[in-house]
């Protein structure tokens, strides 16, 4: 199925709303990615992360991306 980014952000931006002290991670890339990354509001582009495509990323470095206490979706 089809990943809803843009419901990501939207929800990932009112948590952000609320606590500064998480981190957001979306793998991948696509033909909308930058309507995404231009989707997050300008005081929250330090909380997020997109490293690109799974090649790009060795399935081994994913958990370097995480902290102790994340949620993956």
């Amino acid at each position: 199925g089809r990943k809803d980014y843009k419901s990501f952000v939207d929800a990932a931006q009112m948590i952000l709303e609320q606590r500064q002290d998480v981190t957001f991670v979306a793998i991948g890339d696509g033909e909308c990615l930058d309507e995404i990354k231009n989707q997050i509001r300008s005081e929250f582009k330090n909380y997020f992360r997109m490293p690109g495509k799974r090649q790009e990323l060795p399935p081994e470095q994913i958990p370097h991306l995480l902290e102790p206490r994340s949620l993956s979706i």
